[in-house]
């Protein structure tokens, strides 16, 4: 899921996500399911002024998740087009 913001007026779980990994930019992580981590994913985004959120997540969130603005689901594959690129990219 992608809004363009900075990890400000996260909730709960995902104030920890964003302090451990400050390099995550304007990408909002769904670090889990569990319910716990679900309201704290929509009280994330319904604190966030975005238009549409777009969930890449590997389960359709849309049928848990409630929240304000739009939702949309994306999909996405990932092709290595550089031997070891992605080994690379990874490594920091």
């Amino acid at each position: 899921m992608t809004c363009r913001w900075r990890g400000a007026g996260c909730s709960g779980s995902l104030r920890d996500t964003f302090a451990t990994f400050p390099s995550l930019g304007p990408v909002l992580p769904a670090m889990g399911y569990s319910t716990t981590q679900i309201d704290d994913l929509a009280k994330t985004i319904d604190a966030v002024p975005c238009d549409v959120v777009l969930l890449g997540t590997p389960i359709d969130l849309r049928r848990r998740l409630r929240v304000k603005p739009p939702m949309l689901r994306v999909r996405y594959a990932l092709e290595e087009v550089e031997a070891g690129a992605l080994e690379r990219a990874l490594a920091f």
